[in-house]
């Protein structure tokens, strides 16, 4: 019996329940990707590895994580060894299983960051955005509107075809799809349905209305605006109840008139003016 001023241990697998308990949760969120797998792997490599040292070592489960995790990444600071047999086996086995799971999970991690980067430089990865402006097509005077258009609205995106991005301004607001903008599967991927504001331009009339009527087919409660060269391609789309100006030149002063009515508004009617 423990008299008042000792100390009861605490059985090892008392202290062992919240190490399973993190390797438990983490094995339930591991995902069809490798480097998931190779970082679960070399983390149940590690709380393993620890238990076992903690066990044949005679140190508590906090040194032997301390000295699994000091093995695993190469550190090695020598304060803590083993001292028999049993022990070198544990050390050897943790160093030739984590360590390579940890390259290989850091690895992929890099690889995965650098093609998500790429994929943004060239337009390829997935829109998130809701309540957005979306821009489909591109032509001279894009490069001008978008500017003033983020100073007025901080998300922009836009989905063009054989584009470059350097014509663009560099802004976190700025979202670019490179793609055909008649193509569906590209205009999913923009999210007309959840947009605050469609604006259609192109190279040609024809590419305009193209484009207008698979917008309008996708997301035909969103509001669209389409800019053509021609009267009757005006016309034409009005008829399809898509709102249509006839020359690029009204375009700034147009939108620039919707940007003051959003802002109008989103202002709560007791605010001071």
């Amino acid at each position: 019996m423990h008299g008042p001023s000792e100390a009861r241990p605490v059985p090892l697998t008392e202290e062992c329940i919240p190490m399973f308990g993190i390797i438990q949760v983490l094995l339930s969120r591991v995902r069809k990707r490798p480097a998931w797998h190779f970082t679960a792997a070399a983390f149940v490599g590690v709380g393993l590895g620890a238990t076992l040292f903690s066990i044949t070592q005679h140190v508590s489960w906090f040194v032997g994580w301390y000295w699994a995790v000091v093995t695993a990444t190469t550190v090695g600071y020598g304060d803590v060894v083993p001292h028999n047999v049993i022990g070198r086996i544990i050390a050897m086995a943790t160093m030739l299983t984590v360590i390579p799971l940890l390259a290989a999970a850091f690895a992929d991690w890099s690889s995965s960051l650098a093609t998500l980067h790429l994929r943004r430089m060239l337009g390829m990865h997935h829109i998130q955005a809701q309540d957005h402006w979306v821009i489909l097509g591109f032509t001279s005077l894009i490069p001008h509107l978008v500017p003033d258009l983020l100073k007025h609205h901080p998300n922009v995106v836009l989905v063009a075809d054989d584009i470059d991005r350097g014509h663009l301004p560099d802004h976190d607001g700025m979202e670019l799809l490179v793609g055909d903008p008649t193509n569906p599967h590209v205009l999913a991927k923009a999210h007309l349905d959840e947009a605050r504001q469609i604006l259609i331009v192109g190279p040609t009339d024809g590419d305009v209305l193209m484009t207008a009527i698979e917008a309008h087919r996708l997301a035909p409660n969103s509001p669209t605006l389409a800019v053509t060269e021609r009267a009757n391609a005006v016309q034409a789309l009005r008829d399809l109840g898509i709102d249509a100006v006839d020359t690029q030149s009204w375009l700034n002063t147009f939108i620039l008139e919707r940007l003051e009515a959003d802002a109008a508004r989103e202002v709560p009617p007791n605010a001071p003016t």
